[in-house]
């Protein structure tokens, strides 16, 4: 479960696997009050705090991730779902990550992007 807050809204996200089928999500708004409690008492820290945009490039949307805090310097991007088709890497896109699970957020927090030793 994740808590996302952006100024005034709040969501809380369940995620979870099921079968090797992509991510199953579920998204519910909750006041900003609630969520502000949930960060402070529930959620393991440090938080993971990021930036999120989208940039076009080559006629596809990526989505960026920037994060912040304790992950400070880290940007991953990310083709925007449903996108099959083929398509070019910009030149601002760096390394391959996918499936490295050192960059979901989840380890992020055990293990923050500022403390890898070979970054």
């Amino acid at each position: 479960m994740a808590v996302h807050v952006a100024g005034d809204r709040a969501i809380l996200t369940v995620k979870g696997i099921q079968d090797n089928t992509p991510w199953i999500t579920f998204e519910y708004a909750i006041p900003a009050e609630e969520a502000a409690t949930m960060l402070d008492a529930l959620c393991e820290k440090p938080l993971i705090v990021k930036r999120l945009y989208e940039v076009e490039y080559g006629g596809v949307t990526w989505q960026i991730e920037e994060f912040m805090g304790e992950n400070s310097g880290l940007r991953l991007g990310k083709v925007a779902p449903g996108n099959d088709q083929d398509f070019d890497k910009p030149p601002w896109i760096g390394k391959e990550v996918t499936g490295d699970l050192q960059y979901l957020d989840i380890y992020l927090v055990a293990s923050p992007y500022t403390t890898w030793q070979s970054r």
